[in-house]
């Protein structure tokens, strides 16, 4: 169960000096963590403010001046030759941006705070190596994903602009053609059909400028609010058309446009505000697009048709070797994008699945004709393209980074190669068989999906028209609009599942030409959206759910992580428990899945399950199958269990659950009426650290009745031993370290009303036993003990016991363990009759009279402290005189009855931080009109024992 913080209350001292000690202590705490009136700010640096871009929420970034480029020619590398950029893990401080600025010399002058964390630093000129280095020793402090020596991001994106028609019509065809020919290449006719389940989306795109008044984007295309600066051009104005042009009778229909001209929200950037970018500046678009409020449901897909320039524009630099100048700048680019989405999924980790992090996919073009206009791998092309598996080894040798994987990385990014359009002579390729075009880039590696893109092939909108447009840069916003319209059928999608249902749903494949090679799925938004549909629609048919429980105490283990991997498919997605220990993921049939469990501190665990039809009215908790973790003990649980095991051999188990009784006879009887087997052996165990020495212990409860019980009429009361035992691990099996009885009488018969339980104070320490208690016959009787256990024995934490009779009041505080024997006396007002115990307060008065005020003040003052010398406190006393229990019962006996039956956590809570956790207990009580029948109840809440039940 989930522990209460313990809160500590700080006491202000009078007085001078203490005032003044106080005060300077608090200074130091705030300076050390940066806190309050004494924290650091970071401003906008005055020498370098007008190449600095402020952000809405105060953070900022900077771009270097053009003569600060520099390159160096031993390692191709374009770099700003005076700056450093590092990105962070959430939670950096002010302070400790500024020891990062301070630890190579220099100046702050960007900085982002949530979604990218990231500093930008000035240091002055200095070489490419002597940059590296510092970039090196940033990357080894605290707090720092990857540090990078800053540089420009060149990109190239162009497009044509001679005008055509879109044409009429338009259906789902074998052999595409006419200017809609790519719609209906990838199926979005047949996806268009869903369009009333259509919900609003937001799709983000950065790209050379757009038409915002074109009729195709007007109302539907906005500029991202942070970045607003746009000029004009077709070709960020052809992408956006492709992914949500209005559906309005003109031009086109763009791949994520509803019906009747609903569209999804167009959020644009344009990225040619200057002639490059900086790393720092690119972070804060990217930021902003998965950040800022804008309508939609579900996540966004921003559109990347942008890669590094071809070879060309490297000549300036090196000539020679502009071919391995383009390959490090790609490499340079990917490389910050790859810290940047590492960024904002630490962020989206850290808001948690209830936050308003919102999911985000970046798709983005493959890169056409890289090299005198011939093709290269599609990492080559840089920016998401190159993060490959190889790239992010090289960055995280250890194969994660705070907990991400390259997988989690590579569920948010997706790259499209361009296919092309079939001539009449390729009747080979007819139906789901097409071809790459011969520029775009290629590499299984690299290239996840392929859609419709031959060069000045695909119809789209441009500056003041419509024009003919194509390539990767065309490709990509089919997959990005197809995305979008996914996450508008599905808005609880994930980007891991948006993008699976894109590369594999349709079952059409581009195969490269003898250069490229590689055969790659096509785009089928049709049959995408047709399985979106069906998933939604059955949702919760079937489900593959867990619980995950401590295997030593049976206890639920929150926050473990539970990944569910399809068998046969390989895909997988990971559930975090809740605090019932509960995970689980829908499935589309009865499907098997291999599910791993792992949480700190205990051994991995592994099991091969099958999803379920599910039962909507059950409890998902009863429907799931228990999973154990086994501690990681050093075999301390395995021996514990193993000796239990043999302990249930020995003295059998108590069933839980209620039964009724009747008396055979009258009322008055005095009847045993439960036969002494059932009340007989191991009610409850319970497996964790009892003594706060870092291993396990057992704690065992044992019902033993006396001896000579049986069902009879005479008038005596039964006795139950309720027996402690705890147990310490040996080797294989465990040893009996130390054990005590309470003596409880009456629960077999049907006079008196007797309830015994068992719970623990749980808290930040070694637990406290609490034996907990309360019957009636006439008079009444109830009281606490606790117990602690100190590596060696069972010991005395404390203890109330109370007495009431009609005219009189005992309270008295266990003075040691022998208390236990005499929970309850035949004689309990005769001197001496309670062993172990001694006496607060003793009250008594005439016969007739009534207790007075002042009496059951000190009662109650009385029954609080003793209880609050084990920390706890009572917040339903269950005395007869006073009804704080049953008052809303208007017969006594059932007043009396619950009292007996109230478990400990029902009325004892914790004074000093933990919780009370109930064990186990039993209880008999009768029915206020039916007084010869008895009510049995018993109960396990460990769970150790229902293996075994």
């Amino acid at each position: 169960m989930p522990r209460r913080r313990r809160r500590r209350r700080f006491h202000f001292l009078i007085g001078a000096c203490a005032g003044a000690c106080i005060a300077l202590a608090a200074i130091a705490a705030a300076w050390a963590l940066g806190l309050g009136p004494f924290a650091p700010v970071i401003g906008v640096p005055d020498a370098f403010a007008d190449r600095i871009t402020v952000e809405g929420d105060g953070g900022f970034t900077y771009l270097f001046p053009e003569e600060d480029i520099a390159y160096d020619a031993d390692e191709h590398a374009l770099y700003a030759d005076d700056t450093l950029i590092a990105y962070l893990e959430p939670g950096v401080g002010a302070r400790e941006r500024l020891a990062l600025a301070d630890r190579v010399g220099g100046t702050v002058v960007g900085n982002l705070e949530g979604g990218i964390d990231l500093v930008q630093i000035h240091v002055g000129d200095a070489s490419f190596a002597d940059l590296t280095a510092m970039a090196e020793e940033l990357s080894s402090s605290e707090g720092v994903i990857m540090a990078l020596v800053e540089g420009p991001l060149l990109r190239r994106a162009d497009a044509g602009a001679d005008p055509n028609g879109w044409g009429d019509g338009g259906s789902i065809e074998d052999d595409p053609s006419g200017n809609n020919w790519w719609a209906e290449a990838i199926g979005a006719y047949r996806a268009w059909e869903h369009a009333d389940r259509f919900s609003p989306v937001a799709v983000g795109v950065i790209d050379d400028g757009f038409d915002l008044d074109h009729p195709d984007l007007d109302g539907a295309a906005t500029l991202l609010s942070s970045h607003s600066g746009n000029e004009a051009s077709d070709h960020g104005t052809a992408v956006a058309s492709i992914i949500g042009a209005l559906d309005n009778g003109e031009g086109l229909r763009g791949v994520a446009a509803g019906d009747d001209g609903a569209s999804p929200t167009l959020v644009c950037a344009d990225y040619t505000s200057a002639e490059y970018a900086s790393k720092g500046g690119d972070a804060a678009v990217l930021r902003a697009l998965v950040q800022e409020d804008i309508p939609g449901q579900g996540g966004i897909a921003v559109n990347c048709s942008y890669g590094v320039p071809p070879t060309s524009t490297f000549d300036a630099w090196d000539q020679d070797g502009r071919r391995e100048t383009l390959i490090r700048h790609a490499r340079d680019t990917s490389e910050a994008y790859l810290a940047a989405i590492v960024c904002l999924m630490l962020d989206a980790r850290q808001a948690g699945p209830d936050g308003a992090a919102r999911d985000f996919l970046f798709v983005q073009s493959a890169g056409n004709g890289l090299v005198d206009g011939a093709p290269l791998g599609a990492y080559a092309n840089g920016y998401f393209a190159g993060i490959d598996e190889d790239l992010f080894e090289e960055c995280f040798p250890e194969g994660e980074v705070a907990g991400i994987s390259f997988g989690d990385v590579h569920a948010h990014t997706l790259v499209v190669g361009a296919a092309r359009e079939r001539t009449e002579g390729e009747v080979a390729l007819q139906g789901d068989e097409w071809r790459l075009c011969e520029t775009s880039c290629f590499g299984e590696p690299w290239v996840d999906l392929c859609a419709p893109g031959p060069h000045k092939g695909v119809y789209a909108a441009c500056v003041d028209g419509y024009g003919p447009f194509g390539d990767t840069s065309a490709a990509a916003p089919m997959a990005t609009g197809s995305a979008a319209l996914l996450w508008s059928l599905d808005p609880s999608l994930t980007a891991a599942e948006v993008r699976s249902l894109l590369v594999h749903s349709g079952d059409g494949i581009a195969r490269g030409g003898e250069e490229q090679g590689g055969v790659y799925p096509m785009l089928d938004i049709g049959a995408a959206a047709d399985e979106a549909v069906a998933q939604v629609d059955r949702a919760g048919a079937f489900a593959c759910e867990v619980v995950v429980v401590d295997e030593a105490t049976g206890l639920p283990v929150e926050g473990a992580q539970a990944t569910f991997s399809l068998a046969d498919e390989g895909t997988e997605m990971s559930v975090e428990t809740d605090a019932d220990g509960y995970a689980g993921v829908s499935a589309d049939d009865m499907v098997s899945f291999d599910v791993t469990v792992r949480a700190d501190g205990y051994d991995e665990l592994r099991e091969h399950l099958v999803a379920v039809a599910l039962d909507e009215d059950a409890d998902p908790l009863e429907r799931a199958v228990r999973l154990e973790l086994a501690p990681d003990d050093g075999g301390a649980s395995a021996a514990l269990r193993a000796c239990l095991e043999g302990l249930v051999e020995q003295y059998g188990i108590v069933d839980t659950g209620s039964e009724r009784y009747e008396q055979p006879g009258t009322y008055g009887g005095g009847w045993t009426l439960v036969e002494a087997t059932r009340l007989t052996g191991l009610l409850s165990a319970d497996i964790r650290d009892f003594d706060g020495d870092g291993t396990l212990e057992m704690l065992t409860v044992r019902l033993d009745p006396g001896a000579g019980w049986t069902v009879r009429k005479d008038g005596a009361w039964n006795e139950v031993r309720l027996v402690l035992s705890v147990y310490e691990a040996s080797g294989e099996g465990a040893e009996l370290a130390d054990e005590l009885a309470a003596v409880v009488p009456g629960l077999p018969d049907e006079h008196p009303i007797q309830g015994v339980h068992v719970a623990l104070l749980d808290g930040d320490g070694a637990p406290t036993i609490l034996v907990d208690h309360c019957g009636n016959f006439n008079d009444t009787w109830f009281g606490t003990v606790g117990l602690s256990y100190d590596g060696s024995a069972l010991r005395l934490a404390g203890g109330v016991n109370c007495f009431e009779h009609y005219n009189a009041i005992v309270c008295m505080e266990a003075e040691g363990v022998e208390v236990l024997g005499s929970l309850v006396r035949s004689t309990p007002l005769e001197a001496g009759s309670w062993t172990g115990w001694g006496q607060v307060l003793d009250e008594r008065w005439d016969d007739g009279a009534s207790v007075s005020a002042d009496t059951l003040s000190r009662y109650q003052d009385a029954y609080d402290g003793a209880l609050a010398g084990m920390g706890v406190k009572d917040d339903a006393m269950r005395s007869t005189f006073l009804e704080e229990v049953g008052s809303a019962y208007d017969d006594a006996m059932g007043t009396v009855a619950l009292r007996c039956t109230l478990r400990p956590s029902e009325h004892l809570a914790a004074t000093g931080g933990g919780e009370v956790v109930d064990l186990c207990g039993a209880a008999s009580t009768m029915d206020a009109g039916e007084v010869n029948a008895l009510e049995l109840l018993v109960y396990d809440e460990a769970g150790l024992l229902d293996a075994y039940r």
